[in-house]
């Protein structure tokens, strides 16, 4: 058994299902998931299913793919914000202040 460290990630299991978006949504979704299937740490796509999912409701599944940023590139840019608004359509005020507080203060 190979070593955890050693095992290629595994894209989000919030992968967008483009059978349930229309036009250029489903399309948006195509591209974000084949990006995410050939580099399941591509910071963008991630970032773009993040904002898609906060979109539809799914907050939760959105922190999942920001999560993987933050812990990657903390100094991506805008994404302390986008992460302040996952966590207040989960009620977190705490954690997207925090989250506020560290975007204006990280460095460029």
């Amino acid at each position: 058994m190979r070593d955890v460290a050693q095992r290629r990630p595994r894209a989000p299991s919030a992968l967008v299902v483009h059978e349930e978006l229309e036009g250029d949504d489903a399309n948006l979704a195509r591209s974000v998931n084949e990006r995410l299937r050939s580099n399941p740490d591509d910071e963008g796509a991630l970032v773009v299913l993040a904002v898609i999912l906060l979109y539809r409701g799914h907050a939760d599944k959105a922190l999942e793919c920001l999560h993987r940023v933050t812990r990657s590139n903390p100094r991506y840019p805008g994404i302390w914000f986008i992460k302040a608004k996952a966590f207040e359509a989960l009620g977190d005020p705490r954690s997207a202040a925090l989250c506020r507080r560290r975007g204006t203060s990280a460095p460029p």
